[in-house]
């Protein structure tokens, strides 16, 4: 019944993966997790691994790896998606800021601070231009602040969250309460 519904193997890839991407944005990282790895499997079937089509799939993979504390195999999948994506559609395609945002968020957890600064300044550079990805965005810039925070930079850290909380107010006004609170905790 579900071929009836969704079609073909792509078809069903498709639907599935964005059916992960749903679940990813509402906190769900296992069921995210299931679905985008049966994205990837039924896609497998008709595509190479580096295809571009697949990036997404496992950036929603790494992304919900990282949420369940699985580092090394969120790395992986992040790795590998930036990798197609920038030699596929180049260093400063819009695309790559996504696993450049969970790239940032994973090293702040492994306590590399540096590289996740740098890593996260790129997403968000890159996410600034763009129509879409307002959320990611800002969670970008909330864990910039607490990466530069971590390295010692607590003003440097409370400008960016400062300004992050000023562009969500236009760009993503849901992220407003979350500079204040983090901002909250640090006294400012």
């Amino acid at each position: 019944s579900i071929r009836q519904v969704l079609g073909d193997e792509p078809g069903q890839a498709g639907i599935l993966g964005e059916l992960a991407s749903v679940a990813q944005q509402r906190g769900d990282a296992p069921t995210a997790e299931q679905l985008a790895r049966r994205s990837l499997e039924l896609h497998g079937k008709t595509l190479p691994e580096d295809h571009p089509i697949l990036s997404p799939m496992r950036i929603t993979l790494g992304m919900s790896l990282e949420s369940q504390g699985r580092l090394e195999d969120a790395r992986t999948h992040l790795d590998h998606a930036l990798r197609v994506i920038t030699s596929t559609q180049g260093e400063d395609h819009f695309n790559a800021a996504f696993p450049l945002a969970g790239l940032g968020r994973l090293n702040l957890r492994e306590e590399q601070p540096a590289l996740a600064i740098e890593q996260l300044e790129r997403a968000v550079n890159l996410l600034e231009r763009g129509q879409f990805g307002a959320r990611i965005e800002m969670q970008a810039r909330l864990d910039l602040a607490r990466a530069q925070w971590a390295s010692g930079n607590k003003d440097v850290a409370t400008q960016t969250a400062e300004d992050g909380r000023d562009r969500a107010r236009t760009r993503y006004p849901d992220a407003v309460a979350m500079f204040d609170r983090w901002l909250g905790e640090r006294g400012s």
